[in-house]
């Protein structure tokens, strides 16, 4: 058995550009709900962005990250069941996280406190 293991857009809600990132955490939260005024003046992938994060906010109103956190509680707590059901299964990450060492670390460190 092998999982597969994505980080952005599944263990996290957001969008990263070249203008920057919205993620579901306190910070962004804060922001994309002053700019939720003036959708309509960002471009189409913004705007899809800032409705997502204020979906999966109101869904799950403890979901939003601490401080500049990037993975979503209630998501890594799924991977860690979905992984302890799967008892003997090995693990791939298959994200451009795994390009960054840092990120791995903190991923791992994450799912380790859920195991």
């Amino acid at each position: 058995k092998v999982i597969f293991v994505d980080v952005d857009g599944v263990l996290n809600v957001g969008i990263k550009d070249d203008d920057g990132s919205l993620l579901l955490n306190e910070q962004d939260l804060k922001k994309v709900k002053k700019l939720r005024a003036g959708l309509a003046r960002f471009p189409k992938h913004v705007q899809h962005a800032i409705k997502r994060i204020l979906f999966a906010a109101e869904r799950h109103p403890t979901a939003a990250c601490k401080g500049h956190a990037q993975l979503v509680g209630p998501f890594l707590e799924r991977l860690a069941k979905l992984i302890q059901m799967a008892k003997g299964s090995h693990v791939v990450l298959a994200s451009k996280w795994q390009e960054h060492p840092s990120k791995v670390a903190y991923l791992e460190g994450a799912l380790a406190q859920e195991l």
